[in-house]
């Protein structure tokens, strides 16, 4: 995704899949840990073994919205969760879609 090489519909199909929450609630924790980074706490950051990545992430990030974004991504994992049925594949698209625009 952060290197344009798939689309948003490819990149969302294997997802619906699998479990929707649990694959939204471990990019929260990954953009989470982008966020710990880019504030300068790198020892925070949950995910210590991708490191290498999550810096690089970091920087190719508009990081001024990403707090914005995650709280939508918390939004997300509530509505995927809920009792109301949902397209979960719209909904992974309007998620990848929107951290797209994040990028650089």
């Amino acid at each position: 995704l952060l290197n344009r090489k798939n689309t948003i519909i490819q990149c969302a199909e294997p997802w619906v899949k699998s479990d929707t929450a649990a694959l939204l609630s471990y990019l929260y924790v990954w953009l989470a840990d982008v966020w710990r980074l880019k504030l300068g706490l790198d020892d925070t950051t949950m995910n210590t073994d991708l490191l290498p990545t999550l810096k690089t992430w970091s920087t190719r990030l508009n990081t001024k919205k990403l707090p914005t974004y995650l709280d939508k991504l918390q939004n997300d994992i509530a509505l995927i969760k809920g009792p109301v049925s949902l397209n979960a594949q719209l909904l992974l698209e309007t998620t990848l879609l929107d951290l797209m625009r994040l990028t650089r």
